[in-house]
Formats: C-alpha cells, sequence, structure tokens
C-alpha cells in the first residue's frame, strides 16, 4: 500500500514536471526594466542565422536570473541557444536560459541559431523576458519585457522573364531578370537532367544574359537559370527548351528600329588592287513595306568586269539588274531584289575587275514588313507519329517524353516562342525557343513537361520591325507515367525492366519496338519505377520483369491513335522458401497479365467562341481560277477545312474531302492558310488530287477562326453559321455525321 502511494506521487510530480517543461507559455507583460537589441538587424529568407541579442538589466533593485526569448512567427526554428555562465534550452519556438545571475546594470549577450523559412519583408519584433527569485524548473517574479525588432528580408531572387535569343547552330544566349542582384548561371543538357553547366558569373545583377557555347546543330536541348544573392537566397526557373539552328547561315536577326538603313560589319577584299565599290543607303529606310532599289557605284583602275548581290549573307549570289559602264573603269549600278517573303535580310554587293580580283560591302540590313508576324497552324509529333487530339479537343502527352512543335509563318517573324501555361498553376509557366529552317522557313522546337496538368500554348511572333503578335495555339494534357508498383504493398518497385512488342506489319512477327526512331528508350530500366512510353498506332503487348517478382505480360492491344501508357504496372511477388535463417526466391514458372487501357479523356479544351457565329468574311482565289466569298456558302450544309500544304496531316484529308466535293448537297471549301496560289495549285497538280481549294496567301482568316492546329474543320448551317469546330484529321463518316448533327 505504500509503495502504491509513492509511486502515485512520483507519477504526479513528473507530469507535473512535463507540464511545466513541455507546455508553451504565454509571458506575463513586464515593466520595461531592460533594454534589448539584436544583429544582425535585416535576415533573409529560407536561411541560417546566427542571432546575438543584447539584454541590459536595468532595474535597480533586481537581479535577473532567468531569461526568455520568442519568435515572431512560425517561419522561424530556433536551433539552438547559449550563453556564458547560463545553462539554456529550446523547443524550436523558443529559448529559456536560467541559472545565472544578471545584475542591475549588467548586460548579458544571448546566441541563437535560427532557420529562416519563407516571409513576407518587413519589420517583426522578438520578445525578451526577463525573471527574477526563479525556484528550480520555473521563472520567478516578472521583472522586464521588451521587444527588439530586425528588419526581415525576402532575399529571394524571383526569375522571371527567361528569354532565350541568337540561336545559332553551335550557341544560344540566354537572358533572364531576378527582383534582386544576384549571380548568373545555366544549366543545360539533352534531358532535363541536363549535366552542363555554364561558369558561374559571380557579378551581382537584376538582368542576366549567358551565353552558351559548343553546342551541336539542329539538336533539342533542356535548360534552367539560377541565380543566387550574397544573403543565400535562390532561385530556379522552370524547364525550358530551345532547338539550335541547321548548319546554314539564316536570314533573320533581332528587331531592329527605324530610321535609314546603315552597313555594319567590314568591307572584305580578294586579291592585290581589287576595285572600289560603294553603296547608297540614304534613302533606304530600315523597315519597308516594298523591296528597295539598291543603288551604288564601282570603281577600278583598269575595268569593272561584272557585278553581284547577295541577299542571304553571302550564299547565294545574282547579277545586278542595271551595270551602266560595266567594262569601263567607272561604273553605276542598281537592283530590286525579287521573291523576297517579309524578312530580315543581310545584302551584300560584289563588284570584280578584269583580273578577277574583288571587293564586297559591308553587309547591310534591311526588314520587309508588308504584314505583321503570323502563325497559321501548327502540328505536335512525336518522332514520326503526328499527335491527334483526343474526342474532347485536347492533345494528350506524357510526362518525360519530349514532343517536337512545328509552326508556319509570315511577315518575316525574327524569333518565335511557345509560352506553356498550366491550368490553375499560375507559377506553373515554361519558354520554348523555336529555330527556323531557312530551306522550308518552318519554324520548329522542344516541348516537354515535368509535372502532370492541363496546359494551354501560346505562341508568340516578333518580327525585325519590333512587331510582336500573341496567338493561342491549343490546349495539351500532359499525363503522369505509369509506375511499376508491388500489387501486394503498392510499394514502387524501382529496379523494374519493362519491354514493348511491336507486330511487324510486312512479316507478322513479334519485335522489340523501335523506341529511339521515336526519341523514346525501350526497353526501359527506372530506377522509380516509372515508364515513359508514348505509343503510336499499331498492335502491341508489354512485358515487365523485375527480382523477386513474377513477370507482367500485357494482353496484346491495337491502337490506332497516340497512347500515353498511364496504365498501374503491378507486380506479383514470387514465392519465398523460408528456412528461417534466410529466405530464398523460388523460380517463377508463371506471369501475370494486364490489359493496357487508354487513359480518361482529359477535360474537354476551352469552348469556341465562333459557334453559333457568322462565318467571317472572306475573298479569296480558288485554283479553278474564280473568286469566292463567304456568301457562296449559303443554302448549303458547309464543311470549311483549314489546310496547309507543309502539313503532313494534309495529305490524310485530301481523298477524302476530293471525294465528298462530289456530293452537290454540301459545300465542301478546303482553305489553304498561309500558302500561295501559285504553290497550292502545284502542290495539288502534282500529286493528282481532283480538289478545288481556295488559297490564304495573307493569312485574312487565322485570326477571325483562331486557328492554331491543322487541320481545323468549321460545319456551318444553311446560312453560313458555324455550328462545330473540330481540329484534327477526320474520316469521311466523321465528316458527314459533323453535318448530320446540325
Amino acid at each position: 500500500m505504500f509503495n502504491r502511494s509513492v509511486g502515485v506521487v512520483l507519477a504526479a510530480v513528473l507530469i507535473f514536471a512535463s507540464v511545466v517543461l513541455l507546455t508553451p507559455r504565454t509571458e506575463a507583460a513586464g515593466p520595461e526594466l531592460c533594454t534589448t537589441s539584436s544583429s544582425p538587424v535585416l535576415v533573409g529568407s529560407n536561411s541560417d542565422v546566427n542571432f546575438q541579442f543584447s539584454f541590459t538589466n536595468t532595474d535597480p533593485s533586481s537581479t535577473i536570473d532567468w531569461i526568455t526569448i520568442t519568435t515572431p512567427t512560425s517561419s522561424f526554428n530556433i536551433i539552438s541557444s547559449s550563453a556564458a555562465g547560463w545553462n539554456s534550452f529550446t523547443d524550436g519556438t523558443g529559448a529559456e536560459f536560467n541559472d545565472g545571475a544578471l545584475s542591475p546594470g549588467d548586460t548579458l549577450t544571448l546566441n541563437v541559431e535560427i532557420q529562416t523559412g519563407p516571409f513576407i519583408s518587413g519589420e517583426i519584433d522578438w520578445g525578451l523576458y526577463g525573471y527574477s527569485d526563479s525556484s528550480s524548473g520555473s521563472p520567478g517574479n516578472s521583472v522586464c519585457q521588451n521587444n527588439t525588432a530586425a528588419n526581415m528580408l525576402d532575399n529571394t531572387p524571383y526569375i522571371s522573364n527567361v528569354n532565350p535569343s541568337n540561336v545559332t547552330p553551335s550557341s544560344i544566349l540566354v537572358s533572364w531578370t531576378t527582383s534582386l542582384p544576384a549571380t548568373s548561371q545555366v544549366d543545360y543538357g539533352l534531358d532535363d537532367t541536363y549535366g552542363s553547366s555554364t561558369p558561374l558569373d559571380n557579378t551581382l545583377v537584376t538582368d542576366h544574359s549567358v551565353n552558351i557555347s559548343g553546342l551541336t546543330a539542329n539538336t533539342g536541348y533542356h535548360y534552367q537559370v539560377e541565380s543566387t544573392t550574397p544573403a543565400g537566397g535562390d532561385d530556379f526557373s522552370s524547364d525550358n527548351t530551345f532547338l539550335t539552328a541547321i548548319n546554314v547561315s539564316a536570314n533573320n536577326t533581332g528587331p531592329s528600329s527605324g530610321g535609314s538603313v546603315v552597313s555594319t560589319g567590314t568591307p572584305t577584299t580578294k586579291g592585290k588592287n581589287p576595285p572600289g565599290i560603294s553603296l547608297d543607303t540614304s534613302q533606304i529606310p530600315k523597315v519597308n513595306k516594298t523591296v528597295p532599289t539598291i543603288k551604288g557605284t564601282a570603281s577600278d583602275s583598269t575595268a569593272v568586269s561584272r557585278i553581284e548581290y547577295s541577299t542571304d549573307s553571302g550564299q547565294n549570289w545574282l547579277l545586278v539588274d542595271s551595270a551602266i559602264g560595266l567594262g569601263t573603269k567607272s561604273v553605276s549600278f542598281s537592283f530590286t531584289p525579287v521573291n523576297l517573303p517579309d524578312g530580315t535580310y543581310h545584302i551584300e554587293v560584289e563588284a570584280f575587275n578584269s583580273n578577277g580580283n574583288s571587293a564586297t560591302t559591308a553587309p547591310i540590313t534591311i526588314v520587309l514588313d508588308r504584314v505583321p508576324p503570323q502563325i497559321g497552324g501548327s502540328i505536335i509529333t512525336v518522332g514520326p507519329q503526328v499527335l491527334q487530339p483526343n474526342a474532347n479537343g485536347v492533345i494528350e502527352a506524357l510526362v518525360g517524353v519530349d514532343q517536337k512543335i512545328t509552326v508556319h509563318s509570315i511577315g518575316g517573324p525574327s524569333s518565335v516562342n511557345i509560352l506553356s501555361q498550366q491550368i490553375g498553376d499560375a507559377a506553373n509557366s515554361s519558354n520554348f525557343q523555336l529555330t527556323e529552317d531557312p530551306s522550308s522557313g518552318l519554324w520548329t522546337g522542344i516541348l516537354s513537361f515535368a509535372r502532370p496538368g492541363t496546359y494551354e500554348l501560346t505562341v508568340r511572333s516578333l518580327n525585325g520591325a519590333g512587331e510582336k503578335n500573341d496567338q493561342f495555339l491549343q490546349t495539351i494534357s500532359v499525363l503522369p507515367p505509369a509506375q511499376v508498383v508491388s500489387a501486394s504493398t503498392k510499394d514502387v518497385v524501382k529496379v523494374a525492366t519493362t519491354v514493348l512488342y511491336y507486330k511487324d506489319i510486312d512479316s507478322g512477327d513479334w519485335v522489340v519496338w523501335d523506341g529511339a526512331a521515336y526519341g523514346e528508350v525501350n526497353p526501359q530500366t527506372s530506377s522509380d519505377g516509372r515508364v515513359h512510353l508514348l505509343i503510336p498506332p499499331g498492335s502491341y503487348y508489354l512485358k515487365v520483369s523485375a527480382a523477386g517478382y513474377r513477370p507482367l505480360i500485357s494482353r496484346i492491344f491495337t491502337i490506332n491513335q497516340s497512347l500515353p501508357l498511364t496504365t498501374p504496372l503491378a507486380l506479383q511477388p514470387s514465392a519465398v522458401l523460408d528456412l528461417g535463417f534466410v529466405h530464398l526466391s523460388l523460380p517463377s514458372f508463371s506471369v501475370s497479365s494486364l490489359s493496357i487501357n487508354p487513359p480518361k479523356l482529359a477535360s474537354t479544351a476551352k469552348g469556341s467562341p465562333l459557334l453559333g457565329e457568322p462565318f467571317p468574311s472572306f475573298s479569296l482565289q480558288s485554283t479553278n481560277g474564280t473568286t469566292e466569298n463567304q456568301l457562296d456558302l449559303d443554302g448549303k450544309p458547309t464543311i470549311v477545312a483549314a489546310l496547309g500544304s507543309w502539313s503532313p496531316t494534309t495529305v490524310e484529308q485530301l481523298n477524302v474531302l476530293a471525294n465528298l466535293q462530289k456530293n452537290s448537297n454540301i459545300n465542301v471549301v478546303p482553305i489553304f492558310i498561309q500558302d500561295s496560289l501559285a504553290n497550292v495549285t502545284e502542290y495539288l497538280g502534282s500529286n493528282g488530287y481532283k480538289l478545288t481549294a481556295l488559297a490564304d496567301p495573307n493569312g485574312t482568316l487565322v485570326q477571325p477562326l483562331q486557328i492554331g492546329y491543322l487541320p481545323t474543320y468549321y460545319f456551318l448551317d444553311q446560312s453560313g453559321h458555324i455550328k462545330k469546330v473540330t481540329v484534327g484529321v477526320l474520316s469521311s463518316s466523321e465528316l458527314q455525321s459533323g453535318l448530320v448533327g446540325q
């Protein structure tokens, strides 16, 4: 009985002590009979800081033997504390100092190590409290209370306006801005693991510019930028991409200002005693609505024999239009370049004498700007496969699988970028730089997404006159990849090998699918269990194996549209022989199977505001020699197809449209966007398509019809009003059902 009573008393004492030591204390207000200060007074976010508090006892009659410090907000965590001659204790949110004596008029230094989190900049107060006549384990009488202020600075150099420019076959310039002066560095590589970094530039700036060199031509790269402040704050951009230029001199440069054109660079000569040559550029503006006539003079001590000009930085040369005095010592010449689309051009002129020596002018740069820069449709591909929108009008992609985007432009843009923005997360945006192929005029770049979600793609084009145009392109749903897990525990199987087998159409044999041709990896062995496969149309089966598990083989599946693999891959554990001192996995002679299912349809793309509206007015020439307008569509149900001769998806639609054009009860109107009539006529004729089509060379319908992806179909009723808009390749029955459903 006595022992039980002692136990109860001891338990009560322990509970009381626990409450005293562990229960957060609400400090009582006391008189300001102490003074305090802190160092440093300026503290950054997300950093470790060693604080020193100076505490002076100004009470003439009390000796302070207990001091507490409280943090101002939950953004601060006290890691450790100390004071000479005192015991100290911290629980993260506060620090206590006891078993010491601070006599009237004396000062004590309190050392506190603090870890800061994210917070809003401004002045905040730390609470310091002094007590006297303290007993063991608890403070005594309140002597004083004082607050000491510290200016808290959010030292994160927030990154914005990441912009790649000056793309060449082997280099690119990346610029960005930060909210605070900070360092500059770029991580880059062939995927989002990077692997290479530019040298760290420790110059503290807010406008950053870093050149990446030593790159491979016509290659897609991933990159992110990083900046750090001296106080330890840092920030990283999201993953971005760029595509280096092809090894051909391009026509385009950055934006130009107004005023007269001027020569840039240095004239060059070949041989001894070359002729002299000069250009008169005083009357030529930098930005031109029509191709200017360029004039100049050449002279030689013997005779000027030939004068040529180049509009592509010396890649190709033509004779000038007029050369008065050719064969004499003095020549006046002029020329007007022909067949130049909008763009930025570097023009050089070369004069030769009768001895074969020559002199070339320094390049002059002119900008042709008849129409603003504009993108007239796009396609997204993975290897040779073109990604088609699903039934909801959304392109489906997969985390970890890069896509190539190609756009067609007019208006001579000098730069084209794709801006992606995740719906519902304003902070998750990326900037993908596109590169022009000078041989085709198409712009191509790499899309890459590290996080699943639905993204809206906007294309930004900028021409040499400084005109900018932003256009909505497409909605893309990025899905999470499949993951290999244990069927029993649901834990990730970190080392598993996945092989995709394909049925060869010609031989009928099952072979390992050639993922490399599509920019993908097959077989895959991952350390995180994730399987990144975007599967093109065909017949397949999948095999997954891992040590300690039974093999998993999928049922054969056939798809007629690209399939992002998202089905969970659950492995059954192998049988185990338990001998007590050792566990042996027995060989497995059975396999598990599963069905590969398409993912649930992504959310519908934003509805078209064109529904119910009359078809926009137009006046366009057709391949049969007539001029047609929107009034010609009235009286019959109509299918309008927005196409591009450059797009591989157009070929898939032409026979279907030609057959439907034979139906006199409907209108079938293919319109080639940003294509000349001559080009459309040649394209259809050379491929044997008996199809009447319209040409829209200036892209007058791009903005009114909000054309972003090709092909796009518009279904009109008999009064010419738009009833349905569908993006992607359609069969004959799908096209006719669009009309029947009106």
